[in-house]
C-alpha cells in the first residue's frame, strides 16, 4: 500500500502592510517624524553655529568699544601726574562694553560705590610697557573695604593725587579689563 501524500502546504508571503495596513502606515509616520525632527536639529545646530560665529565677528573689542566711548563722552584726567584718560559712567553705560561685560553692572561692590557716589570711571592707562583699560569704582581706602574690593574683582586702588596714608583717603577701586 503506497502511503497517501499529504497535501503539501503552500504558503504565499503576504507583505505586512496588507496584514496590519494600521500599522505600517504608523510606522512610516513615526519614520518620516524622526528624519525631520533629525533634520530640524541639524538645521537649527547649523544656524546656531552661525550666530555665533556671526556673534563673534560683530562683538567688538573692548578696544573698539573704547574709541567710541572716546568719542560721545567728556575726556578727563582726573589721575594727577600720571597718564591714564578716562570717560565718567553712569550704571547704564556698562551696555557700551562688549556684552561679555555687561553682567558687572549686577556686581554688588560695583553697585554700592555707583549709589554713593553716582558715577564710574572707564579709562586707558599708558605706560612704556604698553596700555590697558580699567574700570574704577569710586570710595574711601579702609581695610575691611580693601577686603570687600577684591572679593568682588576690583583689587586696586588708586588716589587722584598721591598720598603717603592711604588709610581714609578717598579714590577708586579697579580693574583691569581684558582686549
Amino acid at each position: 500500500m503506497q502511503a497517501a501524500e499529504e497535501p503539501s502546504l503552500q504558503t504565499e508571503e503576504v507583505p505586512m502592510h496588507h496584514i496590519f495596513p494600521e500599522q505600517m502606515s504608523m510606522e512610516k509616520e513615526i519614520q518620516e517624524r524622526n528624519t525631520q525632527e533629525r533634520n530640524t536639529q541639524e538645521r537649527s545646530t547649523q544656524e546656531r553655529s552661525m550666530q555665533e560665529k556671526d556673534t563673534a565677528e560683530k562683538e567688538a573689542s573692548i578696544w573698539e568699544h573704547w574709541e567710541n566711548l572716546k568719542q560721545k563722552m567728556t575726556l578727563l584726567h582726573p589721575f594727577e601726574g600720571e597718564n591714564i584718560t578716562c570717560v565718567h559712567m553712569e550704571l547704564q553705560d556698562l551696555r557700551e562694553l562688549p556684552q561679555k561685560y555687561w553682567c558687572l553692572g549686577n556686581n554688588s561692590f560695583l553697585l554700592h560705590g555707583f549709589f554713593n557716589y553716582r558715577y564710574l570711571f572707564f579709562g586707558e592707562q599708558v605706560t612704556p610697557e604698553g596700555r590697558e583699560l580699567f574700570l574704577a569704582v569710586p570710595g574711601v581706602y579702609q581695610k575691611p573695604e580693601k577686603v570687600m574690593a577684591a572679593i568682588f574683582g576690583f583689587p586696586q586702588f588708586r588716589t587722584e593725587k598721591p598720598c603717603r596714608q592711604l588709610e581714609g583717603t578717598f579714590g577708586y577701586w579697579y580693574r583691569r579689563m581684558d582686549g
